[in-house]
Formats: structure tokens, sequence, C-alpha cells
């Protein structure tokens, strides 16, 4: 119904304020996150996964908040995982989180321990 009224707003105009509440957005998101940035987290592990070269066990907080663990510091650290099947991997561990990555999509995790 809307598309049919008079008066429409140019599509460059709907364009540009489409892109500024997405900026607006990734902006209070990543806001949102660094204020869980250094902080004690429990993190449940889901996946190993290579980010800009690098292994990383990323995973996500009760609050959905994903973050990122270096595989190689983690795995020095946990041998075994919380429940002793030798997986990390669909288990909660105790982070410390140590600020964001570059894009500002994951608190990067660091100092792990066994909560």
């Amino acid at each position: 119904v809307a598309d049919t009224m008079p008066d429409q707003v140019d599509d460059k105009i709907k364009t540009a304020r489409s892109n500024e509440l997405i900026e607006l957005a990734n902006e209070m998101s990543a806001q949102y996150r660094s204020t869980y940035a250094d902080r004690d987290l429990s993190v449940l592990i889901e996946e190993k996964q290579n980010i800009a070269g690098k292994e990383y066990y990323t995973g996500y907080t009760p609050n959905y908040i994903r973050v990122m663990i270096s595989a190689e510091e983690f795995d020095k650290e946990n041998v075994c995982s919380n429940s002793g099947n030798g997986n990390i991997i669909n288990n909660i561990y105790t982070v410390k989180g140590c600020g964001l990555d570059k894009e500002k999509l994951h608190i990067i995790g660091m100092e792990n321990y066994n909560g």
C-alpha cells in the first residue's frame, strides 16, 4: 500500500537513510560488546575456525556475545575440557575478556581458565 502513495521518497535518499541506520546499529552493537570486554565471561565454545590466518575457538556468552580465543593459547591452558572428554567444542569455559577484535564483532578472550 505504501508503495502506491503519492510523494514517494527518492531511492537514493532511502538507500542513504538505510545505510546510516545500519552504521548506527553497528556502532551501538560494538559499544554494547565493549562493555563486556574486560569481564570474566562464561563462553560456550562452538567451533574452531581460521580468522585472518590464525586458529581461534569461537563461541557465545549467555548474552549471545561472540567471543574468539586463540586456539594456540587456549590449547596450552586447557589440555582437556571441563567435562573430561578431551573435546573443547560444546563445553563452557570461563574466559577473561581483553578487548574487541579489529572489526569489533568479537570479544577477544585471554587468560583462560576453567570456571
